[in-house]
């Protein structure tokens, strides 16, 4: 969490939430990577796959401004 946090306050123009990872990795980075401008690489794995889920429930949530338990 003090990741996320710190990001935030590096970056206040841009929005920041702290996403779950879920096991067996530890980081976010372990399973999501840019890989160029606006493209995204996603590992196969189950755990990558439920936390990128939480990545798009954030993101579309954000977008048209639904409550949405996360």
């Amino acid at each position: 969490m003090l990741g996320a946090q710190s990001v935030a306050k590096a970056f206040p123009e841009y929005y920041t939430t702290i996403v779950k990872v879920y096991p067996p990795a530890l980081h976010l980075k372990d399973y999501i990577s840019m890989a160029g401008p606006e493209v995204m690489t996603v590992g196969r794995g189950e755990g990558a796959q439920k936390t990128f889920l939480v990545i798009l429930t954030i993101l579309l949530s954000v977008l048209f401004h639904i409550d949405t338990p996360v």
